[in-house]
């Protein structure tokens, strides 16, 4: 049996040297630290520890450090396996040593310069969520290595650089020089149509560009709100970088009245 009660996983700054820090405040970023390290490291398959937090105050700063703490009452054999005597809170250390690893700075990198789409992939949505929340300091703490380090955080985008176009049937709500308001009754390009399902039947804004922009195409714009005649035009759906949901739509052609069928009303759910 080994005689380590407890590993130092990291230390967060929470302060500078000398400042007070109340009670609330303290609680507080405990609990968002805590949420951090669940989303960073494996904390839920420690078998044989939890997590300890304590205030640290030295010449450099005051700190939050964040101890990996036995459990007795866990500290159990590994059932069925030839490794009947290992101690598990070892194996939890060198679990969590292993994520904080390099693999745990490149994710973050991965996620601020790659051109992944975070609709199929859950850690970077949550790495992203992250380096949005820090834009405006342009750096991000994470628990890399004991004593944490700091990554830039900068130009991170609103939108992913990829988009995909659609052909839709809609009428006017409102026109505005640069946008307007539209009720989806269709959608013709079958590939886009799971970007849009959601939104037929509801008023939503969209920008117009290219041939959606001028006199003539707000002459058609304006004369669908008066008469609710449907129009047809391609649009671009842009996603958000952060989770990859629709993040903006904009007309691309210019309105037409439907090629097919130009009397049908909008088939709204």
């Amino acid at each position: 049996m080994t005689d380590i009660e407890r590993f130092m996983v990291t230390q967060f700054p929470l302060a500078k040297a000398g400042t007070e820090i109340e009670e609330d405040v303290w609680n507080k970023r405990k609990a968002a630290l805590g949420k951090q390290l669940s989303e960073d490291l494996p904390l839920r398959r420690l078998r044989a520890s939890r997590l300890e937090y304590e205030f640290s105050i030295n010449p450099t700063g005051v700190y939050i450090r964040v101890y990996l703490v036995r459990s007795r009452q866990l500290n159990l054999p590994l059932s069925g396996s030839g490794n009947v005597g290992a101690d598990l809170f070892l194996n939890d250390i060198a679990l969590i040593q292993q994520a904080q690893g390099p693999a745990l700075r490149e994710s973050y990198e991965r996620a601020l310069k790659s051109s992944v789409n975070p609709a199929g992939d859950a850690e970077i949505g949550l790495r992203r969520k992250r380096l949005r929340e820090c834009r405006k300091t342009e750096k991000i703490w994470i628990p890399g290595a004991p004593e944490g380090e700091h990554l830039e955080a900068t130009q991170t985008p609103q939108r992913m650089p990829h988009a995909t176009n659609a052909q839709i049937q809609f009428r006017v709500t409102g026109v505005y020089r640069l946008h307007c308001f539209i009720v989806i009754s269709d959608v013709l390009t079958p590939k886009s149509r799971p970007y849009l399902d959601a939104k037929i039947g509801r008023a939503i804004k969209v920008y117009r560009f290219n041939e959606a922009l001028g006199e003539r195409a707000s002459r058609e714009l304006v004369r669908s709100v008066d008469s609710r005649q449907l129009l047809e035009a391609s649009a671009q759906i842009e996603f958000a970088w952060i989770d990859g949901s629709v993040d903006r739509i904009s007309l691309l052609g210019h309105p037409l009245m439907p090629r097919q069928n130009p009397n049908q009303q909008p088939r709204l759910r």
